[in-house]
This record gives C-alpha cells, structure tokens and sequence, in this order.
C-alpha cells in the first residue's frame, strides 16, 4: 500500500477532529472510492483508524470523544429500546436537562406526548430535533462548539446551566465500571456534574456495551443518580454494587409479560 496516500489520510483526519466521512476524503485527496477503500482498510489493519458506515475515525485512547456521525450509528436497537422504557419518566410540565449523547437523542420524539415541557441541553442535534415541537421550549447553551459531538462546551456553558433547576436530567455516559459513571471528556463532564448538582432527579441512559468501555475522566458514583436504564443485564457483580447504592437498573419490556426488568 502506498504509504502516502495513507499518511494523507491520516492528516486530513487529524485536521477535522479525527473523522470524516468518505465522500469528504475522496474529494479531497483526489482518491477514487476502491482507493480509497483500500487505504482505509490498510490503516484499520494497523490499528489507526475505524470505519463505520459512510466514514472512518482515527482509533486514539479512552480519553476522546467519538463522533456524533458514528455514534449515531452503533447500538441504534438497544438505544430506541432504552429510549422506550425511560420514556415512563416524562410528565406534563417538566423542566429537563439533556445531554449531548445520541442515547439521549433518543428520547426526543417521546417529548411529543407531554405539555409544557423545557428542554435545556448543550447539544445541537437534540436542539434542533426538538425546534419543530410547538409543546418544547428548548434552550441551548451558549459557548465553544464541538464538531466532532455537535455539542457546546466550556465555561460560558456551565454559567448558562447553573440558572436552571430542572425537575430530571437525563444523561449518557463512556463507560460504567465498579466506582460509578465514566465520561471520555473532561469538558462533557463538567457540563454534566452542573446538571446533576441543579436536577431534582438525575438518571443515566447507556447500553449494556458500556461496561466493556474506558473512560479516563470519572463524572460520579452511583448515589448521585437514581436508576440506570439500559438494554440487557449487566454483570451480576456490577449491578449488585450499582444496586447497592440504592440506584435502580431499569431493562426494556419482556416482550411475553410485558414488564420492565429491574
């Protein structure tokens, strides 16, 4: 393989946050798209970069973000079906904080059911997804945007939030492990503990996957939420210790009984 080409590659993704979709790359390193392929799959053979449907991201350590455009893509099933079951939560007239998180993102169209609801999120794509319902007042932080997560972070952020005090916060996660909630940005993680510290009721939406991940920046223990809702058990010894700290785990529906697994 043409080291070039691939160092080429290997730059143009370092310049736009680690990952870009396909088409992108190819017009603009003059590639066809079986090239193009090929490279990738070379530099994914080495252990640089991931490809996931439409795009590739350059593999770096627990402490980053993945994009928006793939996460949006992995886990969508157990992300629709986590989204149904934490749908119970939402009420007329509430004041919720969301997150960036495609998880999250998830739960938007459920919004749709309710009246007078206040959305206060620093994500862009919940912002907009949200912008078309005449029931939601959505507010968006204001300060530095992410490209890479379509989210706004910084210090003019956490201000922003600490003016509110919501009814429920509703967050995602990097990782859980045996000490509690695990975030791969220090920056999403001081946007999160702002709304924890001004939300009535805090739970968090991840898919089992996450107890396999790492996350170098610890956002909280398990005391400062009140359920976890997720898509299938977790291991035993993890949810005893989760549980142990008088925080539920919610599963979605046994499609035979029609109850909620906890």
């Amino acid at each position: 393989m043409d080291l070039s080409k691939e160092n080429a590659v290997l730059k143009l993704l370092s310049q736009h946050d680690g990952s870009c979709r396909l088409e992108f790359l190819s017009n603009q390193l003059y590639l066809s798209r079986s090239t193009l392929r090929r490279v990738c799959i070379s530099l994914e053979s080495k252990g640089l970069v991931q490809r996931y449907h439409g795009g590739v991201t350059l593999v770096q350590s627990s402490a980053w973000e993945s994009p928006i455009t793939k996460r949006n893509t992995q886990h969508q099933t157990q992300k629709a079906r986590i989204a149904r079951t934490a749908s119970r939560l939402l009420q007329d007239n509430q004041v919720i904080f969301m997150d960036s998180s495609s998880t999250v993102q998830a739960l938007c169209p459920y919004l749709q059911n309710f009246h007078n609801i206040t959305v206060i999120t620093n994500g862009i794509h919940i912002a907009q997804d949200l912008s078309s319902y005449s029931n939601v007042q959505c507010f968006i932080c204001p300060g530095t945007i992410k490209p890479q997560s379509l989210s706004v972070v910084g210090p003019y952020s956490l201000q922003f939030l600490s003016n509110f005090q919501a009814n429920l916060a509703v967050l995602s996660c990097k990782a859980i492990d045996a000490q509690g909630i695990l975030e791969g940005s220090d920056q999403q993680a001081f946007i999160k503990r702002v709304m924890l510290q001004q939300a009535k009721q805090a739970v968090v939406l991840c898919d089992s996957s996450k107890q396999q991940e790492e996350g170098f920046f610890r956002l909280c223990g398990y005391d400062s939420i009140s359920a976890i809702y997720t898509d299938s058990a977790l291991d035993p010894e993890l949810e005893r210790i989760i549980k142990s700290h008088n925080c539920s785990i919610y599963l979605p529906a046994n499609p035979t009984t029609g109850r909620n697994g906890q």
